[in-house]
């Protein structure tokens, strides 16, 4: 009987990965597969994107460095219904994130449908330096920090100026600090890092034009917002419209930055609220007077 077990596991084993495949991760209990050959076609893909082309020697390191794997879809991993359903036909082909727990970036293409065409390549070259932009927190946090932090700041200060209704752009620094290495680097949602939160954005009181009740209200939904979206992500989007004072901010702040080329972002922000690399990431997603420093940014961190 042990024999026939131990035949039965080798046989599952020899026949487990699909025909010139290999297992490259292991995921929520799920295996994925990749390839010499997906490599690289995913890498020529990318070198016909205008957007990917300046990093294209960095994408082939990490994915030497196994730090970028692309793999075939595996529609177990992850509850994609709604994504495969809504998204237009490119956006179909593939979908890229950034895992903490392995600081790896997984690339995931449809091997069912032409995964490589102009529309999927500039779609999956956004995908890929967005999460490139998470990536370089987990590879290098100090460094990430020093060299984005006037843009954060830029950005922070647009925030609180439009949700706070300040008369001034306050000093966003410490708070940029708190964030950046509560949330972003650490991980740490506890509800005592909230509490701390919530003091920082205190200090912007005197600087309001707001009565005292209404900037309590906003700045409580703020921390709220976002608390509750990560301890809870349904129960955060069944109650949106609750969160509209702290949300409708993030995009007014892009919109000081880029114009109404944040309006290319169709998808909802919230994310800046805790993680600020998130900031750097939707930057780098439109083509702005921000991208050749993100760029170059990425070069040296990665």
């Amino acid at each position: 009987m042990d024999r026939l077990r131990e035949n039965n596991k080798n046989l599952h084993e020899l026949f487990a990965a699909p025909i010139g495949l290999e297992k490259v991760a292991k995921l929520d209990g799920e295996e994925l597969f990749g390839s010499q050959s997906l490599n690289m076609s995913f890498l020529k893909s990318m070198s016909k994107t205008a957007k990917a082309k300046p990093l294209l020697k960095t994408m082939t390191r990490l994915i030497m460095q196994k730090k970028l794997i692309p793999c075939w879809m595996n529609k177990n991993i992850f509850k994609l219904v709604k994504f495969k359903i809504f998204a237009p036909a490119y956006k179909k082909s593939g979908l890229a994130f950034y895992y903490p727990l392995t600081k790896k970036i997984y690339v995931l293409v449809d091997n069912n449908i032409n995964t490589f065409g102009f529309s999927s390549n500039e779609w999956l070259s956004t995908l890929t330096i967005h999460e490139m932009c998470h990536l370089a927190v987990g590879k290098n946090p100090t460094g990430f920090i020093n060299v984005f932090r006037s843009i954060l700041s830029e950005f922070y200060q647009n925030y609180f100026v439009e949700a706070l209704k300040l008369k001034e752009k306050p000093n966003v620094s410490k708070f940029v600090s708190f964030i950046y290495n509560t949330y972003d680097v650490k991980g740490e949602f506890r509800f005592s890092t909230f509490r701390k939160y919530y003091d920082f954005l205190e200090e912007y009181r005197p600087l309001s034009v707001m009565k005292d009740n209404q900037f309590t209200l906003t700045t409580k939904l703020i921390v709220n917002a976002a608390m509750v979206s990560n301890y809870s992500f349904q129960t955060f989007q069944s109650n949106l419209r609750n969160y509209v004072p702290a949300l409708s901010p993030i995009r007014v702040a892009y919109r000081e930055m880029i114009g109404n080329k944040i309006n290319s972002i169709d998808s909802l922000v919230y994310q800046e609220l805790f993680v600020p690399s998130e900031v750097i990431a939707i930057l780098s997603e439109v083509s702005s007077s921000y991208s050749s420093k993100i760029y170059s940014g990425l070069s040296k961190l990665l």
